[in-house]
C-alpha cells in the first residue's frame, strides 16, 4: 500500500525536462538514479525495473537537473562545434575577383565612347551654342560695316564652325579621357580600400569565434569542476595547438594577400605607365597633325586672299560701271515717264477722260479719283497686279469690292473700266501714227542703255588680271607672312 503513493514515472519526468534516455542512468546496488554519470536522487518504488516517486521529490530535484543540462549542452557545444562560416570569406573572394579582372581587362575608353558619353554632349553643346554667337556678332558688324556680302558670312560661319570643331578635338576630348581615366583609378583605389576592411572584418569575426568558443570552454570547466582531468588538459593543448595552426594559416592568408596585393600594384602601375605613353604618342600624333592642318590652312588661305583681293577689285570697278549705267538708265526712263507725249501717258490720259465722261453720263459721282487710288492700294494689298492682272481677275477683285462696301452696278462699272485701263486692257488702243512717232525715242534709249552694257564687257578681263597679280605676288614670297611686311 505504501509503495501506491509513490506513482510518478521518474524516467518519464525527466524525458519531459530535456533529459534523454542515454543520459539516464540506474545503480541497482544502491537504488539510485544518475544523469550523465552523477547520482540525483533515490526514487522510493522500483516496480518490474521502472523506478516512482512523489510529485513533491521530483520537484526537490528540478534545480539540479536543469544545472545538469546547461552543463550538458555547453559541453556539446565545445565537443562537438558547429562548422561556422565565415560571412566575409565570400565577399572577400568577390571583391577580389573583381579586382583582378578590372586590371587584367579595363574598361577600353577610345574616342568613340568620350563622343556618346553625357559629358561631350554638354560641352559640345556649349561649344556650339559660342560658335553660334560668335557668327551673330559677325554678321553684325558686316552688316553695320555696310560690307555684308554672302561670301563673308559663309567664310565667317565656316571659320567658327571649325574653331568650334578644333577645340573640341584638342581641348574637350583629351580632358574626358584624362577625366574617365582618373575615374577608373579611383574605382580601382576605392575596390583596394574596400578589401581591406573587408579583410579587418573577416579576422574580428574569426577572433570573436574563437574566443566565443574558449568562454564555453571555461563555463564547461567550471561548472562540471573538471578542470585537472587529463582529458581536459589533453583538450586544451589540442585547442592550442589548433589556435596555433589558425594563426599560422590566417598568416600565410595574409602572406599571400599582400603578394596578390603587390602584384596587382605592378599590373596598376604597368597599366599607369602604358596609359602614359600611349597619351605622350597621341598627344604627339595630334601636334603633329595639327602643325600640318595650320601650315595647309594657312597656305590656302593666302591664296584665297590673293584671288580675294583681284575680285573684291574688279567687283568695286564693275558695281561703279554698273551704277553708272543704272543711273542714266533710270534717267532715261524718268524722262519717258514724265514725258507728256508718252504714249502710255496719254494712253491714260484718253482712258480718264472717257471714264470721266462716262461718270457724268451715268450721273454716279459717288466715285471719284481719290477713291480710285484707295482701290489700287487695296489691290497691292490684297496681292493684285493691276499692270498685269487679267480682266477677268479685275472682275472678280471689283465684285468683292462691291459686295464688301455696298457699290451700285455703276460705282463698281467705273472701278472696274478704271482698272482694265491700268491693265491695258480696254479695248480702245492707241492709233498707228502714234505709236510710229514714238519709235525715234524709243530707239535713242535703246542706244543708250546698249552703250553701258558695253562699256562692263571689259570687266571679266580685268578680274583675271588683278587675280593673277596677287597670285603671282604670293608665289614671289613664298607665303611667308613676314615678307607681306617687308
Amino acid at each position: 500500500m505504501a509503495d501506491e503513493m509513490y506513482n510518478v514515472g521518474v524516467r518519464k519526468s525527466l524525458n519531459d525536462w530535456g533529459v534523454t534516455d542515454e543520459r539516464i542512468g540506474y545503480d541497482p546496488n544502491t537504488g539510485s538514479v544518475s544523469i550523465d554519470g552523477k547520482n540525483v536522487f533515490k526514487p522510493q518504488a522500483n516496480r518490474g525495473g521502472s523506478t516512482f516517486t512523489d510529485q513533491s521529490t521530483l520537484n526537490s530535484i528540478r534545480g539540479n537537473v536543469n544545472q545538469l543540462n546547461n552543463a550538458y549542452n555547453v559541453q556539446q557545444s565545445v565537443l562537438n562545434p558547429q562548422q561556422t562560416v565565415n560571412p566575409y570569406d565570400q565577399q572577400f573572394n568577390d571583391l577580389l575577383t573583381q579586382i583582378r579582372n578590372q586590371v587584367t581587362n579595363p574598361t577600353a575608353i577610345d574616342r568613340n565612347s568620350i563622343y556618346q558619353s553625357p559629358d561631350y554632349a554638354a560641352q559640345q553643346a556649349q561649344v556650339q551654342k559660342q560658335a553660334g554667337q560668335a557668327i551673330r556678332s559677325g554678321q553684325e558688324a558686316l552688316g553695320t560695316s555696310g560690307m555684308a556680302r554672302s561670301s563673308d558670312l559663309a567664310r565667317l560661319a565656316q571659320n567658327a564652325q571649325n574653331d568650334a570643331n578644333t577645340y573640341l578635338e584638342t581641348q574637350v576630348v583629351p580632358q574626358l579621357i584624362a577625366a574617365e581615366q582618373a575615374k577608373q583609378q579611383q574605382q580601382l583605389g576605392n575596390l583596394m580600400s574596400l578589401i581591406g576592411v573587408l579583410g579587418q572584418q573577416q579576422g574580428l569575426y574569426d577572433t570573436r569565434g574563437q574566443n566565443q568558443f574558449r568562454n564555453q570552454f571555461d563555463v564547461l570547466d567550471f561548472m562540471t569542476n573538471q578542470g585537472n582531468r587529463a582529458e581536459d588538459v589533453a583538450y586544451r593543448n589540442q585547442t592550442r595547438a589548433e589556435d596555433v595552426a589558425y594563426r599560422d594559416k590566417r598568416d600565410e592568408i595574409g602572406d599571400q594577400r599582400y603578394d596578390q596585393e603587390t602584384a596587382y600594384k605592378k599590373e596598376r602601375d604597368a597599366v599607369a605607365d602604358q596609359q602614359l605613353a600611349e597619351e605622350k604618342a597621341y598627344r604627339a600624333q595630334r601636334d603633329s597633325e595639327e602643325d600640318r592642318r595650320w601650315w595647309t590652312n594657312y597656305e590656302r588661305e593666302g591664296q584665297q586672299f590673293a584671288a580675294q583681293q583681284g575680285l573684291q577689285w574688279a567687283q568695286l570697278n564693275q558695281r561703279q560701271k554698273e551704277f553708272v549705267a543704272d543711273q542714266a538708265y533710270k534717267e532715261k526712263a524718268l524722262a519717258a515717264q514724265n514725258d507728256p507725249d508718252n504714249i502710255d501717258n496719254r494712253y491714260k490720259e484718253a482712258q480718264l477722260k472717257k471714264m470721266s465722261l462716262e461718270n457724268e453720263q451715268n450721273s454716279t459721282p459717288a466715285i471719284d479719283e481719290y477713291d480710285l487710288i484707295a482701290v489700287e492700294g487695296m489691290a497691292k494689298d490684297s496681292g493684285l497686279n493691276i499692270n498685269k492682272a487679267k480682266p477677268e481677275e479685275i472682275k472678280t477683285f471689283v465684285a468683292g469690292l462691291k459686295s464688301k462696301y455696298g457699290w451700285d452696278t455703276s460705282e463698281a462699272n467705273a472701278v472696274n473700266s478704271y482698272l482694265l485701263s491700268k491693265s491695258g486692257g480696254l479695248s480702245q488702243q492707241p492709233s498707228e501714227s502714234f505709236l510710229e512717232s514714238l519709235i525715234p525715242s524709243v530707239e535713242g534709249t535703246r542706244k543708250s542703255v546698249q552703250s553701258n552694257v558695253d562699256a562692263v564687257k571689259g570687266i571679266p578681263q580685268g578680274i583675271q588680271n588683278y587675280g593673277q597679280f596677287w597670285a603671282d605676288y604670293f608665289k614671289d614670297v613664298n607665303l611667308n607672312p613676314l615678307k607681306l611686311f617687308q
